[in-house]
């Protein structure tokens, strides 16, 4: 019903139309209520499945066009080598040379960029350059033969010559630079200003696509890892465990970053890393939460897939991860104290949750896991995650109901970072 206006009631069927109206509008809004209310946390912000897969279809898009070279380094300068001391023992024995020079011209300079300035895994993200045309340096690498990534001591032929070399910047201490993938890609005096301007040429198309793939890589994973997703999953008892194995850095082509840096302070430092095989096509990563005196969540390690993650996953996982962490943190517990565990206690251990229970709006009620000797581990689970009433074939276990009890406590004391 439509009322003009400034046209007064005239009759009784407008005013009982009218009030009709306001009291449909009045149950309509009290029915939206009651539906936000009861509807959980995380479902109140739905992740858009749209974004995982634009993202991924321009994370393929972006790689499908990389230059045929890929250079394993961002760092690639023309020397004037001064000096080259070799054989110089490090920590564990391992062989080291140091190599001083001056930079007569700077190629390439992506470290900040790309990886963040002390390395990767660090979250000070510049784009600051490292090296200036003028500047003397002293570059310490690995010559012992038994690391996959040494250099030959070759290198020192080089002393009093100009020379051209692409490497991965590490950390500098007492003015000395850690250095690493170090290659000589134009030796000795016999390049010229040509060849030069043509390596420069491959060296831009490749950290171009590097720097372009980073932010495809930020943008993939942050379509995967809101905010909201995040504050989720860093739950105390989901933290992972110091003993646990996070992804192995084993590329000479590691891109890193880190994400949603405005909201540092409430989420923590939520950091990732990329390995990149030899042609530039990412292989896996990690996805973390770091806190300060808190510890780790490590919420991600996988490839980039166009399998979407959903939400359901993403609280099966914090269950999974609550479950084990509260049997190893049990068992390391005993382990200090000395005492000895039975075999009883080995039998129990979590093989898999096999079973969710859901309730009529999709949120985990319940879980069903395997136990290592074939027994069948039933608990609750509550709105925000906790695991509760824990059976063993439908009876209590003196185990679990101590594993359960001193799970929070445990997990906090071993994982918090020491002041």
């Amino acid at each position: 019903m439509v009322i003009p206006f400034g046209k007064r009631f005239e009759d009784s069927s407008d005013v009982k139309s009218f009030r009709y109206a306001v009291r449909s509008f009045h149950w309509l809004t009290c029915l939206f209520i009651v539906v936000v209310s009861v509807t959980p946390a995380y479902a109140k912000k739905p992740h858009s499945s749209y974004e995982q897969v634009s993202s991924y279809k321009s994370l393929v898009k972006l790689i499908k066009s990389r230059p045929r070279t890929i250079f394993p380094y961002f760092a690639c300068l023309e020397l004037q080598v001064l000096s080259f001391k070799d054989s110089t023992k490090g920590k564990f024995g391992v062989r080291k040379s140091i190599m001083e020079a001056e930079v007569v011209n700077v190629l390439l300079d992506k470290t900040n960029e790309l990886t963040g300035r002390f390395g990767f895994l660090y979250q000070d993200q510049t784009n600051e350059h490292i090296f200036q045309p003028g500047q003397r340096v002293a570059l310490q690498f690995t010559t012992d033969r038994r690391i996959p990534d040494s250099y030959s001591s070759d290198l020192a032929k080089q002393v009093g010559r100009a020379c051209i070399l692409g490497f991965n910047p590490g950390n500098e201490c007492d003015g000395v630079r850690d250095v690493y993938c170090i290659e000589t890609l134009l030796p000795g005096q016999s390049y010229s200003s040509s060849d030069v301007a043509e390596l420069t040429s491959k060296l831009q198309s490749s950290s171009d696509y590097l720097v372009k793939l980073k932010a495809a890589l930020e943008t993939y994973i942050e379509s995967r890892w809101s905010t909201e997703r995040i504050q989720r999953f860093c739950q105390p008892d989901a933290r992972t465990l110091p003993a646990m194995q996070s992804l192995v850095p084993s590329s000479n082509i590691i891109l890193a970053g880190q994400l949603y840096q405005e909201a540092a302070k409430q989420l923590g430092l939520v950091r990732w890393y990329c390995n990149l095989s030899k042609d530039g096509v990412p292989l896996d990563y990690q996805t973390e939460v770091r806190r300060e005196e808190q510890g780790l969540w490590v919420l991600e390690v996988s490839s980039p897939s166009k399998a979407q993650l959903t939400d359901k996953e993403i609280d099966e996982d914090i269950l999974w991860r609550k479950l084990n962490s509260a049997y190893q943190v049990y068992y390391l517990e005993r382990m200090k104290r000395g005492s000895k565990l039975t075999k009883d206690f080995w039998d129990i251990s979590p093989s898999s949750i096999t079973k969710y229970k859901q309730n009529k709006i999709g949120r985990i009620t319940g879980l069903e896991a395997r136990l290592d000797n074939g027994q069948v581990l039933t608990a609750e689970v509550s709105d925000d995650l906790t695991i509760g009433n824990i059976l063993v074939d439908g009876e209590q276990n003196t185990y679990w109901t101590e594993i359960n009890a001193e799970a929070s406590n445990g997990i906090d004391k071993i994982c918090r970072t020491p002041r």
